[in-house]
């Protein structure tokens, strides 16, 4: 039998909402989303140097 690749990260992201509650959780994307961009920034200003 093969599992829908979907399932499990759904699967693990209402497992974390049920343990740590949506306040946490937001809060922990917000830092995901910070990196993200700090991440962004970084190699775009990189790139500008580069030309």
């Amino acid at each position: 039998m093969v599992k829908p690749l979907f399932r499990s990260p759904v699967k693990a992201i209402c497992t974390c909402l049920v343990v740590y509650g949506w306040d946490k959780l937001y809060k922990f994307a917000q830092v995901l989303i910070g990196i993200g961009w700090l991440l962004l920034a970084s190699i775009k200003s990189l790139a500008s140097l580069d030309a």
